[in-house]
């Protein structure tokens, strides 16, 4: 609702000039966000109105012809069967106050129909394809936490841009990794799969061929520089030539290595890597390339980007042409504990996970068949420590030997099956809870973050990408729902005149199940029956 009134008050406003970024975005199925705030706010007190415009800034944007007398009635006719009331209130303002059960039927019967929501979430469109460049994250014979991070916000990252329609192309992934033993559990404990697999051919013979042409290329570009056996590219001449942004982020890149009479320079081999992409899928329309690097790797990143774009027969293309670095900051460790390798964090984790399930369930953990379930814990734990701040910030992990344990007590009972949906009567949820749970957790709530017009950068940038919404929006679904369970009795009597009323709870929750199951999903995390 938020969205349709936004979009109905442009309706209303002076004409502008037409953004050529935005037009792209549309025609890709992805929604800018505008660098103004926004004119209808959600307000802090559901008791009060649901949403509300201030009229000072509206009335600047309104062509002559309208006033705000007139944009309220029009509201009230455009909106009829979804908004129980718009008015102006003393403090110049218009609220707006929700049919909530019309909204409610509306809304979980969207949901309940919708195949999409439940089942095809990671549904790709064709000629929707992307780059990720994992190049700069090397796997040696330790994994530390700070390549662990990586690994998990690239992997939620993919997750992220397929269920907004992308076919993500893998660049540098952890496919050679699968192969180790130790490594493969831990692609399978975390549910990399996804990572260790391309629709890139990526023979051995093509990438030496590929890189054999950028060698020369090198060497006969008109920016290569020879100095005591070394070759270097002078990409501040290509800047210049090119009439880049000399005061953006390339404006202390000067010379990049490349190679040596007997050794090549991983930036090269990161751009073959990445030229082989392009010609392998040469048939499709690679719109952007993601460079996911370390934070202190983001200046190699930039020369990175620059050096495709001098060698590569295509530099026109979008995916050389359109690229974005994701930086990811280091992890620091705090409690009575030292580590710094991601397996001792793992297996710190599982032992946690392993005394608290005993202290719950007693001996039975000691059974094999417990193994999956703790991993599977110890794992998710680990996720949501690393996805649940941003990317571009410092990570802290508690690695004392403290956990805290919880319990679980239910009564059995038996209830008819719930009946179709539009035999429910949702007038029944009057609670302000029940309200503010639908308002906050499921009404119009986007599943991720929807402002991907990154992809559409005129030039390489630097993302500050929140990787993190997801947990904070989960965390506080979770709340707001405890908050309602502890005060509002869902499972009542089995008794038939206590059932309507049932009904409509056990429907909420429905909902509010298949919003955190496709969370989850995108946080590439596995749902557990019981923990």
């Amino acid at each position: 609702m938020q969205d349709q009134l936004e979009n109905y008050l442009l309706t209303f406003y002076q004409s502008e000039e037409s953004d050529q970024l935005t037009d792209q975005l549309n025609a890709l199925g992805i929604s800018k966000k505008s660098d103004q705030s926004s004119n209808v706010k959600r307000h802090k007190n559901s008791k009060i109105c649901d949403y509300l415009i201030r009229c000072d800034p509206l009335q600047k944007k309104l062509k002559d012809c309208y006033t705000i007398q007139e944009i309220i009635s029009s509201i009230s006719k455009e909106f009829d069967t979804s908004i129980a009331s718009c008015t102006l209130n003393s403090y110049n303002s218009i609220e707006i106050k929700l049919n909530r059960p019309k909204v409610i039927q509306e809304q979980l019967h969207q949901i309940f129909s919708d195949d999409t929501f439940k089942t095809n979430l990671f549904k790709q469109e064709p000629g929707k394809q992307l780059l990720i460049n994992c190049s700069a994250w090397q796997w040696t014979e330790s994994l530390s936490l700070n390549h662990l991070r990586g690994i998990l916000v690239t992997s939620h990252l993919q997750r992220i841009l397929k269920a907004k329609g992308f076919n993500t192309i893998m660049v540098n992934s952890l496919r050679e990794c699968a192969e180790n033993t130790d490594r493969s559990e831990f692609i399978k404990e975390f549910h990399l799969e996804d990572m260790c697999t391309s629709e890139l051919v990526n023979s051995a013979r093509k990438y030496e061929e590929i890189l054999s042409k950028l060698k020369t290329k090198c060497l006969e570009s008109k920016y290569c520089i020879y100095d005591n056996g070394n070759y270097f590219i002078n990409a501040s001449h290509f800047i210049k030539d090119s009439g880049l942004l000399e005061d953006g982020i390339f404006k202390n890149v000067e010379l990049i290595k490349v190679m040596s009479c007997d050794h090549v320079e991983p930036i090269l081999l990161a751009v073959t890597s990445l030229e082989l992409a392009v010609q392998e899928e040469s048939n499709s329309d690679i719109i952007t390339t993601v460079n996911v690097v370390p934070h202190n790797k983001l200046f190699y990143a930039t020369k990175m980007s620059l050096l495709w774009q001098i060698l590569s027969n295509k530099s026109n293309a979008a995916a050389i042409k359109h690229q974005v670095n994701v930086a990811i900051e280091r992890v620091i460790t705090v409690g009575d504990i030292n580590l710094t390798l991601a397996s001792d964090l793992i297996r710190l984790r599982k032992a946690q996970m392993k005394r608290a399930s005993i202290l719950k369930y007693g001996s039975t953990v000691h059974d094999p068949s417990w193994q999956g379930i703790i991993a599977e814990v110890a794992s998710t734990t680990i996720k949501f420590e690393m996805l649940g701040t941003s990317g571009n910030e410092p990570l802290k992990i508690n690695v004392s030997s403290q956990q805290t344990t919880g319990s679980l007590d239910k009564k059995g009972a038996t209830y008819p099956p719930l009946p179709p949906i539009e035999k429910v009567d949702f007038t029944l949820l009057r609670h302000e809870e029940e309200w503010e749970l639908f308002f906050n957790c499921i009404y119009n709530c986007g599943l991720f973050n929807n402002d991907a017009s990154f992809l559409m950068n005129d030039q390489t940038s630097d993302l500050d990408w929140r990787c993190n919404k997801i947990c904070q929006f989960m965390t506080m679904l979770c709340r707001t729902f405890s908050s309602y369970y502890r005060s509002i009795r869902i499972l009542t009597e089995p008794k038939p005149h206590l059932f309507p009323v049932m009904h409509a709870r056990l429907y909420l929750m429905k909902a509010i199940h298949l919003v955190l199951i496709n969370n989850l999903a995108l946080l590439n995390i596995k749902p557990l029956s019981q923990l």
